[in-house]
């Protein structure tokens, strides 16, 4: 996982269109982790990377690249629900919190897609 943090990786940067609103998790968490996989990111939400490489500045890197990875995810969900999800410790939590949540699969709603 390159931890490197780019300039044009700023927190405010929009990753997808529609914000998650508690019901469309399947459309909203495909395009959350295309935009993370194509900014080398995804380790930090399927948590293949949760552990930085040894030494303090690739771990105070690890620390910064995952804040700015969880305002990232922040940013793409509902202004209704995400208070809920303010105080997740990581990105990787912030994740499986909203996967248990909203993750649910519907049986009748994905066959008829």
């Amino acid at each position: 996982m390159n931890m490197r943090i780019l300039f044009v990786e700023n927190m405010s940067m929009v990753m997808i269109s529609a914000p998650l609103n508690g019901n469309n998790w399947i459309m909203w968490s495909r395009s959350v982790w295309i935009a993370l996989e194509g900014r080398d990111k995804l380790g930090f939400i399927d948590g293949s990377d949760l552990k930085p490489a040894e030494g303090f500045l690739n771990i105070n890197n690890g620390r910064i690249t995952d804040l700015i990875v969880r305002t990232w995810i922040l940013n793409t969900i509902s202004k209704e629900i995400v208070n809920a999800f303010l105080y997740a410790s990581y990105a990787r939590s912030l994740w499986v919190e909203l996967e248990v949540r909203y993750g649910e699969c519907d049986g009748p709603l994905l066959y008829k897609i």
